[in-house]
């Protein structure tokens, strides 16, 4: 038996000995390709990241391959140690390839590039793009995460732990607009690698980058009230009670409201009545994705809403599912009239705010009409929206109290203000943004600006049309130059 625990415990460490060797020798390299490989003042921040993260990579390896050497295999104890380790080690894996692609799309390689780019425009102003993006993924971290303390599970309780979080963006395949976390071990802290992942279709689409927004709003739930997702290694944030106790009245009142909405719709009834366990675990979802919703619309205002709109398209699309069953999503007719009555409450008197506001809501309505036969499902929109009405101050308290360091930022005050000036053809491009959430607002009120000239008709629409995508260039380069000055 000891001799059989012997091999099993001896081929066991060898492979994980043999990974640990690899792994410690790409990140080195990785660190070196870096070092060699920086040119632009505005990707600094990026490989100092990156070389952090790498060297605690490196020296999670080395210290195994130390254990490894000097372990004894018939102690259970250090068996078990090596064997927690090797669990981990995906974890370090998976961080040392979002890496390695993060730092090819910002250095990329000449044999690399048909990986990653598709055009050579593209390829020379990638590194910039990415920059850009890392950039404003930064701001939003600091404004969910600001003054946040991290606390992991010990033998003795929560313990407070330091921790930085390194925000990075990736542009891949992936459809979704999305973050994931890893967490590194380094000497004096811990490490928490926020990934954030955007279609590679929205390299040049930066107006809709306020979705990352409500992604990271999410992450953000999941490390204070959503404490049944988190792994007892992972870390988290010791939470106010009274937020918690918010979060939890909300979740309960509301999951259930929404409930009632389904179960009394004439078209989901027979579906509710036949599977009503299965309405309940994809709706207890939709308070974490309204919340992240107002979160976002708070950042970006209307940017916020408009970009919604462009990456869910259809309509109907989290209505009319397979099974008659519901989705983890709010219908999103019910997400943009709740961000829409959110923006109300901070419209005044700014005219273009609250046109631009109508506007949404007369499109989506006719769109609800006349294509989408919304009419079959006018009982089941009707009770889900005085479901989240009767609850709608603590939502939006427990937002601006709880979940988000409130921007100082006066959304109507900025769109009125950009839309006047392009509609009088007095706005300069060349004028740089004074705030990174600015520069959002400044390229959805031109595209709304264009779009109204277009409406609105006559001969010079279609002059209009292309002088806006003139326009829509020069703002993707300023909004690129202004974060990366930032």
């Amino acid at each position: 038996m000891e001799k059989e625990a012997k091999f099993v415990s001896s081929e066991f460490l060898e492979n994980f000995r043999e990974s640990l060797k690899q792994m410690s020798s790409f990140s080195q390299e990785m660190c070196s390709y870096i070092e060699t490989g920086i040119t632009a003042p505005y990707l600094t921040k990026f490989a100092k990241n990156c070389n952090l993260l790498l060297t605690a990579i490196t020296e999670w390896c080395e210290a195994n391959l130390d254990f490894i050497e000097n372990i004894d295999v018939l102690k259970e104890e250090e068996l078990k140690k090596a064997f927690n380790s090797y669990c981990h080690m995906e974890s370090y894996s998976e961080t040392l390839r979002a890496l390695e692609k993060a730092v090819y799309q910002r250095f990329p390689l000449k044999n690399a590039y048909h990986v990653f780019f598709h055009s050579v425009p593209l390829e020379l102003y990638y590194p910039r793009i990415c920059a850009a993006a890392d950039k404003i993924t930064q701001i939003l971290t600091k404004i969910f995460f600001e003054n946040c303390t991290f606390f992991e599970m010990g033998g003795e309780g929560q313990i407070a732990k330091e921790a930085k979080i390194i925000p990075m963006v990736m542009f891949g395949d992936s459809p979704y607009y999305q973050i994931s976390t890893s967490t590194l071990e380094e000497k004096k802290q811990k490490i928490i690698l926020f990934r954030a992942d955007i279609p590679r279709c929205d390299v040049y689409r930066y107006r809709l980058w306020p979705l990352l927004a409500h992604e990271i709003a999410h992450v953000k739930l999941n490390k204070t009230v959503k404490a049944e997702l988190r792994s007892p290694s992972e870390l988290y944030i010791s939470y106010p009670s009274e937020g918690q106790k918010l979060y939890e009245k909300l979740e309960g009142a509301l999951t259930l409201e929404i409930l009632n909405a389904y179960k009394n719709s004439d078209i989901f009834s027979n579906s509710y009545k036949n599977k009503p366990y299965q309405f309940y675990s994809p709706v207890a979802f939709h308070i974490d994705e309204l919340l992240a919703d107002i979160a976002s619309a708070s950042i970006f205002g209307l940017p916020s809403l408009f970009s919604l709109i462009c990456i869910a398209g259809d309509p109907s699309f989290d209505l009319i599912t397979r099974n008659a069953l519901p989705t983890d999503h709010p219908p999103l007719s019910i997400r943009i009239n709740t961000i829409k009555n959110y923006l109300k409450t901070l419209g005044g008197q700014s005219s273009y705010f609250t046109e631009a506001l109508s506007d949404v809501e007369y499109d989506i309505s006719s769109l609800e009409k006349t294509i989408y036969h919304f009419s079959a499902f006018e009982d089941l929109i009707n009770s889900y929206n005085s479901a989240i009405e009767s609850n709608f101050g603590e939502i939006i308290k427990f937002v601006n109290d709880y979940l988000i360091s409130k921007p100082e930022i006066n959304h109507p005050h900025l769109w009125t203000h950009y839309v006047s000036l392009y509609l009088n053809d007095q706005t300069n491009l060349n004028d740089a943004c004074s705030k990174p959430i600015e520069c959002f607002i400044r390229a959805w009120a031109k595209r709304w600006a264009v779009y109204k000239r277009l409406n609105d008709g006559g001969h010079n629409s279609f002059k209009q049309f292309i002088s806006y995508h003139k326009h829509e260039t020069k703002i993707l380069g300023q909004l690129i130059n202004d974060l990366n000055r930032m």
